[in-house]
């Protein structure tokens, strides 16, 4: 994993969840006893060997293709290291997504244990429909959103291997069933790894791993990742090196998945301001008490209009403060107090964002 590798869009909470990073644990093999020698049950059902290439190229884009329609997805991923004092520095994040081509939309819940930091909470819902995101954590609440990216799938936003696996994975037999799908097994392993750019890896070392690819559609349906190397997400510490295990799958729902808004965002659409809002308001967005949006009415308009209106429900203008096309205001009733800010939107002529708070 290289260190300035594509980031899972959890950036309103500063969070930095960097992609493909690391590998899948294995089970262990039972121990015979002296009487019988026991068999390990297999998790996946062997099939024929059917014709299939014998090696993957992983420079090739082709390689990481996603399944073509709805699909849910798990990942575990696990750091396993020891700060300099001894101290345990363990760390676990485990994802459940789901993706729906048509109409767009994806899910994720992010669950962390041990060390690992999400910005304080140890769970994060992630919702995208259409053109609206929704996060929720139990200390932040809702955060109702615009979404303002081209429509990018969950598989696109998960798996990003460019500048971190390179060459050629070998075939592995016998073919296997991997999440209900007919898969061929490519072995991946030290001589994976790109250290072109030494200075930007955060993965180290890659012991092992694998990828599966559906026989049929060549989609990607498991990728398990073993090395060493750091992640400040889960062990806390920038720079602390240890071991990782990720494991990566993808199945198919050809029944379809279901996605909706997390319970406690009560806004299937746009979210709607308890104070005024200009008429031609857009990409509207809330978060606890804070209420956004943008419009195209010039500045002076802006700052009359929440005089007027503000005054006439009885607020009190109490400070003002304003300057090159920007505008912060205070106003209280009673013991209530409610900000007003007004400033240009970046790269956007003509357009204003207003943030409305109360406090």
């Amino acid at each position: 994993m290289k260190a300035n590798k594509k980031f899972f869009a959890l950036a309103i909470f500063g969070l930095a969840i960097a992609v493909v990073a690391c590998g899948g644990a294995t089970e262990a093999t039972p121990t015979p006893t002296e009487t019988t020698e026991a068999t390990p049950t297999p998790t996946e059902t062997p099939v024929p060997e059917l014709a299939g290439a014998s090696s993957l190229d992983l420079d090739d884009p082709a390689a990481f293709q996603s399944i073509p329609g709805d699909y849910t997805l798990t990942l575990d991923f696990e750091f396993t290291g020891t700060e300099a004092d001894g101290s345990d520095a363990s760390g676990r994040m485990i994802m459940d997504g789901a993706n729906q081509a048509d109409p767009f939309a994806f899910s994720m819940d992010v669950t962390v244990s041990g060390v690992a930091d999400l910005g304080g909470v140890d769970h994060i819902q992630y919702v995208e429909i259409e053109d609206r995101l929704y996060f929720f954590t139990e200390i932040n609440g809702c955060v109702n959103l615009p979404s303002t990216s081209e429509e990018d799938s969950l598989f696109n936003n998960i798996v990003d291997t460019g500048g971190f696996l390179t060459g050629i994975a070998e075939r592995v037999q016998p073919n296997e069933v991997i999440n209900g799908v007919p898969a061929f097994h490519y072995a991946i392993g030290p001589e994976n790894l790109d250290n072109s750019d030494p200075d930007s890896m955060e993965v180290s070392e890659l012991s092992s791993g694998a990828i599966y690819i559906a026989q049929d559609g060549g989609y990607v349906l498991r990728l398990t990742l073993e090395g060493v190397g750091v992640s400040s997400l889960l062990s806390g510490k920038e720079g602390l090196e240890g071991n990782i295990a990720y494991q990566l799958d993808f199945t198919p729902a050809p029944d379809g998945v279901s996605i909706s808004a997390p319970e406690s965002c009560d806004q299937a659409d746009e979210p709607e301001s308890d104070f005024p809002v200009l008429s031609d308001a857009t990409n509207a967005a809330s978060f606890g008490t804070f209420y956004s949006y943008q419009t195209r009415f010039d500045f002076d308009t802006i700052v009359d209009f929440y005089k007027t209106e503000l005054a006439a429900s009885g607020w009190t203008l109490s400070e003002e403060v304003s300057a090159a096309g920007t505008a912060a205001m205070l106003f209280e009733m009673g013991s209530r107090n409610l900000s007003i800010v007004v400033a240009p939107v970046p790269n956007v002529d003509g357009a204003f964002s207003v943030v409305v708070a109360e406090q």
